[in-house]
Formats: C-alpha cells, structure tokens, sequence
C-alpha cells in the first residue's frame, strides 16, 4: 500500500473532502501537479480545472475552481472557489457561462485584468463541462 498523507479539499461554502490520499492531482498555474506522501512544503496557485484524489475507497474527482494549495506536514489544503462531482455540476449554467465568456472575449477585452477574468471563467466552464469525460 502506498505512504498516504492528509487532505483537505475546502470551498468557501464547505469543506469538500478530508482524510488521506496516496496521490493528489491538482490543476497548478504553471500545469498540473502532483503530490504524493511526504512532498516538500510548498504554496502553489491553482487553475479552475479538474482535481483527483486517489484514497483506499478509490479515485475521486472534482471540477474545481482557482484558489491555491498548501502542502506542509505531509498535509495538502485545497483552497478553491468551487468543487464540484460529475452529479453536482448543473451544465446548463457551466454551457451559458462558457457561452457569453467566449462572447467577451470576441468582443476583444480591452484590459489584460478583465481578459485573465474571463480566461478563468473560461477556463471554470470547461473543466465543468469535461468533468463526465475525465471519469474514471
């Protein structure tokens, strides 16, 4: 059995899972990232994109939003806008939502801030609507 360490997945609505993982898979800005057992310490921001968890009752996976991690004392707390199960995400908003950020963003956004805005909504929209082909 693989070395397991601790995981805290929290929205700002709830906390989301916590207990132990072997493997944690996030969606990192600079790509994805890895965790396993006794990873360095470490503060990283996160992309709205898919985060997995793998625990002795199996794989678990969320479409999750932009927040950050923080990885110290074999513990990983997630910090993200949202987390949501394939059963939790309403794809009528998440298509409407992609809908009119690609509308802005053809619209040609005028500032680089209001441009990386739309990117993460974007960015959010896909992860959700992806989240039933990620399945596994």
């Amino acid at each position: 059995m693989a070395a397991e360490f601790k995981v805290e997945i929290v929205t700002p609505e709830k906390v989301r899972y916590e207990g132990t993982a072997s493997a944690l898979t996030l969606p990192g800005a600079s790509g994805e990232m890895g965790v396993l057992a006794h990873h360095e310490p470490l503060v990283a921001l996160l992309d709205p994109g898919h985060t997995r968890l793998q625990t002795s009752d199996g794989a678990h996976l969320f479409a999750s939003g932009e927040g950050f991690v923080q990885i110290h004392d074999n513990k990983a707390t997630v910090i993200v806008e949202f987390a949501e199960t394939v059963d939790e995400v309403n794809r009528a908003a998440a298509e409407e939502s992609l809908s009119k950020a690609q509308a802005a963003l053809a619209e040609q956004v005028t500032t680089e801030e209001v441009r990386r805005r739309t990117m993460t909504v974007v960015k959010a929209a896909q992860a959700r609507l992806s989240l039933r082909t990620e399945r596994r």
